[in-house]
């Protein structure tokens, strides 16, 4: 990535503050020609799954049993 306003590298430009945030990390940067950016870097993969996407399983199943009537 390079900077909008000079096209240097943004790799070599200095970290303002770095925020959290739900889906990524929030990056403010300023270029060493004063152009300040803004880069948002969303997680591969979800930080926590989801309840439909994991299985929970009995440690011990118990089969289940014939009642009579």
């Amino acid at each position: 990535m390079a900077c909008p306003l000079c096209d240097w590298p943004m790799s070599e430009a200095q970290l303002l503050s770095a925020h959290h945030t739900s889906e990524g990390v929030v990056r403010y940067l300023r270029c060493p020609c004063g152009q300040v950016t803004i880069q948002a870097l969303r997680f591969q993969e979800p930080a926590y799954p989801s309840a439909s996407s994991t299985r929970v399983r009995a440690a011990n199943p118990v089969a289940p049993t014939a009642t009579s009537s």
